[in-house]
């Protein structure tokens, strides 16, 4: 806690005291005009002649404080040091000051609901008393906000922006003068315990996204798809079109987008509200060694489909306006989905039947094998489509026992030349291919007991499972259908 006596601000590297009449400064610039005669009631309102009791500063406190104040990213984001935002946070000032322009504390009157408000107090609104005829010089106050050890000024600032977004609970105290109009911190006239919520910098920000395999296959080198990945850049550019990292916030689900920011479709900020120039930022993407542009691209699209951690950092300007990067005023941890580009596979429909005579299974690419046997063999039954399969890939064979009337399918080669010469069955062919171990697996299994309709095929672990347990015998996967 500070006096207004004690209370300092740093300002071209010279302390200022905030005596009776340098508090003028600080009120300036929070829209508030002071002169050593007196306030002028443009900024402080009309001086009161009425006497103000302890009991009119209790009742106007309960009333016109809100319980719940929520500050915006952008009013944090853009709030300077020194300069009013942090005013009366943390430090005693005169209670007369409470709603100046450009204030916290300001925020968290009802009035404020409706009023104008300037960042740092450029626009010099007119002030909002915090509660109605107050007497000037007669109380002070400070908010006290649990959690920030007492933090005033640029640092005040510097632990908000890097707690994120977070809800404070809060003490507003409001003090009696001593005889020489100095605050009394021992005469506590009225308190009020409130919650402060803060927006963080980073709340637009996803904690995970996932980019398209296109996205990354269309980007170009020269284009903007990967500025501001592993490379610093304005924070106001965070959103522009085209960019990987247009694609984290959460504003950008139902935004345009173009390949290389083509269509020149509207950035989106990162930030609602944000002043241009304060801010830069990158995003370090785990696992890509501080690569850029073409040495990037090259990189995600030889690593394919690959879940990323990264860190969006966001660092202050310096006084000459370049990034800063010692000076980290906020962190994101993240997670970025890359896909893969999946190459079309062209793919045909294979169809089971259903013999309830013999009891085999026929498994068919040909609809017409199908529509004829279903509509002229009362035998067969169609059970619909059992798989897709890929139209081109490792042979499926057909063969035929023509003693038992089965069908068996196999990828083996060798099996069917051995079935052919030692067994009398004819083979038939290809029936239709595998997906070359990379698709769904196809079962086969065989039944002991059975002379007719031995061998069965399913996509199915349940029906498989099933099977085995009424003694049927697992041969393995026979080969792959697409996913």
């Amino acid at each position: 806690m500070k006096t207004k006596n004690s209370f300092r601000t740093w300002k071209s590297g010279k302390t200022w005291l905030y005596s009776s009449l340098i508090l003028g400064g600080l009120l300036l610039s929070s829209g508030l005009s002071i002169n050593p005669a007196k306030v002028s009631a443009e900024t402080m309102g009309t001086k009161s002649s009425q006497m103000t009791s302890a009991t009119d500063i209790t009742m106007g406190l309960q009333a016109n404080l809100k319980a719940t104040t929520t500050i915006s990213a952008a009013q944090l984001a853009n709030a300077q040091a020194p300069g009013p935002f942090t005013a009366g946070v943390n430090q005693v000032i005169p209670f007369e000051a409470f709603g100046g322009d450009g204030m916290l504390t300001r925020l968290l009157l009802n009035s404020s609901n409706n009023a104008a408000w300037s960042d740092n107090g450029t626009a010099k609104n007119p002030a909002l008393p915090p509660i109605s005829g107050l007497e000037s010089g007669k109380y002070f106050y400070e908010v006290d906000l649990a959690g920030t050890n007492g933090a005033t000024g640029q640092n005040l600032l510097d632990l908000l922006r890097a707690n994120g977004s977070k809800n404070y609970e809060a003490t507003v105290k409001v003090y009696a003068a001593d005889s020489s109009g100095k605050a009394d911190t021992s005469k506590v006239v009225a308190t009020k315990m409130i919650q402060v919520d803060l927006a963080g910098l980073t709340d637009n920000i996803k904690n995970t996204t996932t980019v398209s395999a296109a996205k990354l296959a269309n980007a170009q080198a020269a284009g903007p798809f990967t500025a501001g990945v592993n490379q610093v850049i304005p924070f106001e550019a965070f959103g522009g079109d085209g960019m990987l990292t247009r694609l984290l916030l959460n504003s950008s689900n139902n935004a345009a987008w173009s390949d290389n920011g083509t269509a020149k479709n509207p950035a989106l900020p990162p930030i609602s509200g944000l002043e241009s120039g304060k801010y830069f930022y990158e995003v370090d993407l785990a696992g890509t060694n501080g690569a850029t542009g073409q040495n990037l691209l090259d990189l995600l699209r030889a690593n394919g489909s690959k879940n990323y951690e990264a860190t969006v950092k966001i660092y202050a300007a310096d006084s000459s306006g370049k990034a800063d990067t010692s000076k980290v005023v906020a962190t994101k941890m993240i997670q970025v989905n890359l896909t893969k580009e999946q190459n079309t596979v062209a793919s045909q429909e294979v169809y089971r039947l259903y013999n309830k005579m013999s009891g085999e299974h026929l498994y068919t690419t040909s609809a017409y094998e199908y529509n004829t046997l279903t509509m002229t063999n009362s035998s067969w039954s169609g059970e619909k489509v059992a798989w897709k399969a890929p139209k081109t890939g490792n042979n499926v064979y057909r063969v035929y026992n023509p003693n038992s009337g089965e069908h068996l399918y196999t990828e083996s080669s060798f099996e069917v030349n051995s079935l052919v010469k030692q067994n009398g069955w004819k083979s038939e062919g290809v029936a239709f291919h595998s997906d070359s171990n990379s698709g769904t697996p196809v079962y086969r299994l065989y039944n002991p007991n059975s002379k007719l309709g031995a061998h069965f095929l399913t996509m199915s672990s349940y029906e498989r499972d099933s099977l085995v347990k009424a003694g049927w015998k697992s041969e393995g996967i026979a080969f792959y259908a697409i996913k």
